[in-house]
């Protein structure tokens, strides 16, 4: 029973740690997005076919990336279940 309470513990410090990673590189992110978006504004060169590529795929990256914050949480919650369940390890 202590094996499970310290994988538990473990498993909380990592969640804890990945959030706040992946927060900190979220913020990142979203600071060079804005950024982008300046640029975009004040580029008059640039066909607005391209500006609307550019931001798109803008898009498809933080879609991406709360995805990905998405599959790692289904991973940590699915842990905890396992380790909260009455199944015996071997």
């Amino acid at each position: 029973m202590k094996h499970k309470q310290l994988v538990k513990g473990v498993i909380g410090v990592h969640r804890s740690a990945f959030e706040s990673g992946f927060s900190m590189l979220a913020a990142f992110q979203d600071q060079a997005g804005n950024m982008m978006n300046d640029l975009l504004e004040n580029a008059p060169w640039l066909p607005q076919e391209s500006k609307d590529a550019i931001i798109g795929w803008s898009g498809v990256f933080r879609k991406s990336r709360e995805d990905i914050r998405k599959a790692v949480h289904d991973g940590y919650n699915k842990a905890d279940a396992l380790l909260t369940s009455g199944v015996k390890s071997q």
